[in-house]
């Protein structure tokens, strides 16, 4: 799976560019809540009715991205377009869903808002744990209220208001990554009774616009809408008349890895149920012809520079694909016998219902689920898809969290904000037992912990073993850990996305 991180040398450095920035406050005569109410009373509202926008997205990359939206009560409809590149989302009927580059639906659960520590915090700003506070009145011109929000140990963020109209003006956040994004909200306008910032500049890690994006119309629209209904999805292989098909793969303790013929050219790709693309190393794109295009950088763990490219045919096993969009990324693994190059992702994953039997150490895409699991002993367990990939609610020591379903992750991993919670941390100064490297190639230290139990539905498994990473950087902010394969091993696995469903069996040994 992608993950986006650096130093925790940096994540410090940059605190005090935020913390000590030499800025000074005059007390507010406002509260907190005060100030919020304000705010939205400045934003407005649209009355009801139906709308239409496009917006224009420039980076410093020289990507160009266009989004068009439609609304018409508590629906919508957003596209974005780069290039050949399309990508939509929406909600209808209250069902919120997205939809990739490859034409896959996913039906969202509306997982980040439940849990993203910043919406939490700004739900509730009253509540303590949340680390809301109204610092004061920017002393320079134009004057600005800043409200602080900073819910755990390494998130921070700087919200500032103008104190003539109490419109956002600027957002300043340093996530456990360590690097300072700032948001900046320019030109505003009225639009039908709400005020719109025109103009949104987006900054990663200096004064150099990185981001541009420009609401260029607005309207209301009078005559008929085009449909808001969710889009059916649109697998990317598809077995044909069979009811299931094999998949060539080799089960080792490296992963599982997966033939992949990519325009013609045999690769070898890992499947990785943590990444929600296809995605190829961009030293192969080139070699094979295929142009890139929308890059960007992410970070977990250091710097991942990623971009789109298409590839015109893909072939697993008997499945064929043509037209298929990936992400590019430097990801190469030189291993015994097999240099590989790729990840097979949800793309791959939810062209049907896969199978991932490690008792017999085989693959099998069902295009359908297969019937009488529960006889056979299987058991499911609710996925939750909000980041594109399979999300579990498990428990581990008595402390409920989510969890990526990670086939690409060696070890179950706990991040840090989710281990400490615990009553019991791990002494100071206790060394790392070894070292971990993700996408970002920066490598981190870890420590090897034997949890009491894990509890994955009625299920109860004890002394399960996982790792913590030392540093900040190596964690997500919305969710608390992978499940790796050092756990999913021990059970056969039914990956069934479009019922959000994820079946195991536990494996005897005996």
């Amino acid at each position: 799976m992608l993950r986006f991180g650096v130093s925790l040398v940096a994540l410090s450095l940059l605190f005090v560019q935020i913390a000590d920035a030499g800025e000074q406050y005059a007390p507010s005569t406002l509260s907190i809540a005060q100030l919020f109410a304000l705010t939205r009373h400045a934003a407005g509202s649209l009355p009801r009715g139906a709308y239409h926008s496009v917006e224009r997205t420039q980076s410093a990359k020289g990507g160009v991205w266009t989004s068009e939206s439609y609304w018409d009560g508590g629906d919508y409809r957003t596209t974005e377009r780069l290039g050949n590149f399309v990508w939509a989302n929406g909600s209808d009927g209250g069902r919120r869903w997205s939809e990739d580059a490859n034409g896959l639906v996913r039906q969202s659960s509306n997982l980040f808002s439940e849990v993203d520590p910043f919406s939490v915090a700004l739900r509730a700003p009253e509540n303590p744990t949340g680390g809301v506070k109204l610092l004061g009145v920017t002393a320079d011109t134009p004057q600005r209220y800043v409200v602080e929000v900073a819910p755990s140990n390494g998130l921070v963020e700087r919200r500032y208001y103008d104190a003539h109209s109490y419109l956002l003006a600027r957002v300043e956040r340093i996530d456990y990554d360590g690097r300072r994004q700032v948001w900046e909200y320019d030109d505003y306008r009225s639009v039908y009774g709400w005020n719109a910032a025109h103009l949104v500049r987006y900054k990663r890690d200096g004064s150099t616009v990185t981001e541009q994006t420009q609401l260029l119309s607005y309207e209301r629209l009078t005559g008929s809408v085009p449909s808001l209904a969710m889009p059916l999805s649109h697998p990317l292989f598809d077995p044909g008349s069979a009811a299931s098909v094999a998949i060539p793969a080799d089960f080792t303790p490296d992963g599982i890895f997966v033939p992949v013929i990519v325009a013609g050219r045999k690769l070898d790709f890992e499947l990785d149920s943590g990444s929600s693309d296809m995605l190829l190393d961009p030293g192969i794109a080139k070699e094979l012809g295929m142009e890139t295009s929308g890059a960007y950088t992410l970070s977990f763990a250091g710097d991942i520079n990623l971009a789109n490219a298409r590839a015109p045919s893909v072939t697993i096993g008997p499945l064929l694909a043509t037209n298929v969009a990936f992400s590019t990324a430097g990801f190469v693994e030189e291993l015994p016998g097999r240099r590989v190059v790729g990840l097979l992702g949800t793309d791959f994953i939810a062209s049907g219902v896969l199978e991932v039997n490690f008792e017999k150490g085989q693959l099998t895409m069902y295009r359908s689920l297969p019937a009488g699991l529960a006889a056979q002993g299987w058991s499911a367990l609710p996925l939750r898809l909000d980041y594109d990939v399979p999300m579990l609610k498990a428990n581990f020591s008595g402390l409920d969290g989510y969890f990526v379903a990670d086939l690409g992750a060696t070890d179950t991993t706990l991040y840090p904000h989710y281990f400490s919670r615990y009553p019991n941390h791990v002494p100071p100064g206790t060394p790392d037992q070894f070292q971990m490297i993700t996408l970002g190639n920066h490598p981190f230290g870890v420590k090897g912990i034997t949890m009491h139990s894990m509890v994955l539905g009625d299920w109860v498994f004890g002394s399960v073993q996982v790792v913590v990473p030392s540093a900040q950087y190596a964690q997500d902010r919305d969710y608390d850990g992978l499940i790796g394969r050092n756990t999913l091993s021990n059970f056969d696995l039914i990956f069934d996305y479009a019922d959000s469903q994820l079946w195991f069996k536990p494996i005897d040994f005996k």
